[in-house]
């Protein structure tokens, strides 16, 4: 759940009543936000895919939206951490996040950008995820190597590489790497990546102290 610090300051105001001046004590309660949360309902991180593709309309880059997909709904702004499979270790790659917690309407974004058939096709292909947001890439000051190299293409016209990693609402720091399995926050975490055999699906896993959440989309075609 979202933390707030009540840090409680005494002032000695100076108010002014006719041409007379009293003290009053004045108590003021200040609310700080503590940083995203990652959290759900059940108490578990939550999972899903950051999705990060262009839409093209006349050889050239149109929009570039950016989406997290979750497997539950999110009551409370979130930072996800990508976790991309590299065949051994998992690249780390810090961090979006959605603070706007009304769900997207799915539908009306892949009505608005109809004519893109291979960006429709491919968020339709995804499955196990129910729940759609807005997200945002973090603060720059707090992005991590491979976020430097995934965001240095944002505002290229030409470049139309599309990006999609599996996320997790913890905060990894600025790590360039980790193994498959790990601990953070008291959580025995393990993140499975699996294709097809034709390769044309990809699958992830993750599991949580024991608790699984499988889902699934097309995979990217390799030139």
């Amino acid at each position: 759940m979202a933390s707030f610090t009540l840090v409680v300051r005494e002032c000695i105001g100076l108010l002014m009543v006719g041409k007379n001046m009293m003290l009053k004590r004045i108590v003021l309660t200040l609310a700080l936000f503590a940083g995203f949360p990652g959290a759900s309902v059940g108490g578990e991180p939550v999972v899903g895919l950051w999705e990060k593709i262009p839409v093209f309309k006349g050889g050239q880059v149109l929009a570039r939206p950016s989406f997290v997909f979750t497997n539950e709904k999110l009551k409370e702004a979130v930072v996800f951490t990508g976790l991309q499979d590299s065949g051994g270790e998992l690249l780390v790659v810090c961090c979006v996040a959605v603070t706007d917690l009304k769900p997207v309407d799915l539908g009306k974004v892949l009505r608005k950008y109809a004519a893109d058939t291979e960006f429709v096709d491919h968020l339709n292909s995804i499955k196990g995820l129910p729940f759609v947001y807005k997200a945002d890439a973090i603060s720059k000051s707090e992005w991590n190597s491979q976020m430097v190299v995934i965001m240095s293409h944002e505002n290229d016209s030409t470049d139309g590489v599309p990006y999609s990693v599996p996320v997790i609402s913890q905060k990894l720091g600025k790590a360039a790497s980790i193994k498959p399995s790990f601990n953070k926050d008291g959580k025995s975490i393990r993140l499975s990546t699996v294709y097809s055999k034709d390769g044309a699906r990809v699958s992830y896993e993750f599991n949580i102290d024991g608790l699984k959440t499988k889902f699934s989309e097309a995979a990217f075609p390799v030139d």
